[in-house]
């Protein structure tokens, strides 16, 4: 090990702490690796940890070495300055942080990344099927019950599975003078189509939702907080959070790097509080959650996880989607080696989350793609071919994990 600066002193008396104050004195502690700078001046780390589904516990995991040629290849490539892979299934999980936060800091397990629109189905997918667990919402319901768009046939379900025939996004951000008037132009937008007839995906469906959860509940961030991550322990995910360091910076905006400040324009200029994007998270947090729809129990019960996980729209053009979820596909992000059941979703900062409910497990990616290049399709090629590279990765070590 070598020991380059205060920051490895810290990250190492934090390993010390947290192996010994577990309770776990056969626990055993894997430092990070000692740190390498190519001559681009890329900062290459790695280390792997697990936790079980209650106790966070330091400790080694088997293979995490297989990470390190793919996470090196696309450092290298500037893809993304770092990041955190989880794996896992509902007793076990496995972390493997890699490279920075921002050239400085550490990326780690506890670092808050910008999740983009992982906010859809980490905040407003469990809002509604919350709402429908107890009553108070139905899919079957008139968007115009509760907001004021004229297309009365729109239904909550045509929001859920993005076949509302509502455009993919909107520019109002650009000119609008504040938040209501950009509401305002997605409920009268004009360019909306017949719903249930094709799947386009939509950022405005789920920034409809929202405003739909929020016409039930009044605050919405404290109904997810008091919903679902208070029961599932998630006591780092939410929106808008404090400055500081160990928040993964993103892309520039008005002349200032964004740092807890959401990516995305429509949510940026939403206040930072929205349906469709602008929620912070955790690699511990997120692994909670793809626990909870592996073995729903503490905020979900098991039909409505069922209910959200089927294909809804097989029968019209257009990705296949469930209830907020992107269902399994060749060409789904998750790569060859997921059953073909399997549901997931990404977010355009360079996150996804995919579980894999006949193999009852799970693959989560954390990075702040945007750190370096926001737009490009090369970029984003990259993260595709990442994020199945990771996940192939991933399910062959749970497989020889389980076989041995």
């Amino acid at each position: 090990m070598i020991i380059e600066s205060a920051v490895d002193v810290c990250f190492i008396f934090l390993k010390l702490y947290y192996t010994i104050g577990s309770g776990f004195p056969n626990a055993h502690i894997l430092l990070p690796a000692a740190r390498e700078v190519d001559e681009s001046g890329v900062l290459f780390t790695g280390h792997g940890k697990w936790y079980n589904s209650s106790v966070i516990q330091w400790g080694c995991p088997m293979n995490v070495n297989c990470f390190s040629e793919i996470t090196e290849s696309f450092l290298r490539k500037r893809t993304f300055p770092g990041g955190i892979i989880g794996y896992g299934n509902a007793e076990k999980v496995s972390a493997y942080p890699f490279g920075t936060l921002d050239e400085n800091h550490l990326a780690t397990e506890s670092a808050l990344y910008d999740v983009a629109s992982l906010t859809k189905v980490l905040a407003t997918l469990p809002a509604v099927l919350t709402l429908l667990q107890k009553g108070k919402l139905d899919l079957e319901d008139p968007v115009s019950r509760y907001l004021p768009i004229p297309y009365r046939s729109i239904l909550v379900w045509h929001l859920l599975t993005h076949s509302s025939g509502f455009p993919p996004y909107s520019d109002a951000y650009k000119w609008a003078s504040g938040p209501e008037e950009i509401l305002k132009d997605i409920y009268q937008n004009p360019w909306v189509k017949e719903p249930g007839k094709e799947v386009v995906y939509s950022c405005l469906n789920f920034i409809l939702l929202k405003k739909i959860v929020e016409k039930i509940v009044g605050d919405y961030p404290a109904y997810l907080k008091e919903a679902v991550y208070e029961p599932l322990g998630m006591e780092k995910t939410g929106f808008l959070p404090d400055k500081r360091e160990d928040i993964a910076p993103t892309s520039f905006r008005n002349g200032e790097r964004l740092r807890g400040l959401v990516d995305d324009e429509l949510a940026y200029y939403l206040g930072g509080v929205s349906g469709n994007a602008g929620l912070f998270s955790c690699m511990n947090d997120l692994c909670r959650y793809a626990q909870e729809w592996i073995r729903p129990s503490r905020a979900l019960v098991p039909t409505v996880v069922a209910l959200a996980t089927r294909p809804w729209t097989s029968r019209i053009p257009g990705d296949l989607k469930g209830l907020g979820w992107a269902m399994h596909t060749s060409r789904s992000s998750d790569g060859p080696l997921f059953s073909s059941n399997s549901y997931g979703h990404t977010g355009f900062t360079g996150t996804s989350l995919w579980i894999d409910p006949d193999h009852r497990r799970f693959v989560c990616i954390l990075t702040n793609r945007c750190f370096y290049d926001r737009h490009t399709a090369e970029s984003k090629d990259a993260m595709w071919e990442f994020r199945r590279r990771v996940g192939q990765i991933a399910v062959s070590i749970m497989d020889s994990e389980r076989a041995g």
